[in-house]
């Protein structure tokens, strides 16, 4: 559900939606000076997606690139 067509992202921030019969959940660890890739942008986000092990959801479903925050 979006509340708002726009909203500030920072550092802190932490941003949801749905993929299929999941929600995936990032929290925004910081904004580069540029645009980069995806191998640069994974670096601003954290991965909080509940996964049914201990081992971080983003090592099992990696965000595609279009998400990334960068």
């Amino acid at each position: 559900m979006v509340d708002r067509a726009s909203a500030l992202v920072r550092a802190g921030s932490v941003l949801s939606w749905p993929r299929g019969d999941e929600i995936i959940v990032v929290r925004v660890e910081g904004l580069p000076d540029r645009r980069g890739p995806y191998v640069e942008a994974r670096h601003f986000y954290t991965d909080l997606t509940a996964s049914g092990d201990l081992e971080p959801a983003a090592q099992h479903h990696p965000l595609p690139e279009a998400l990334a925050v960068a």
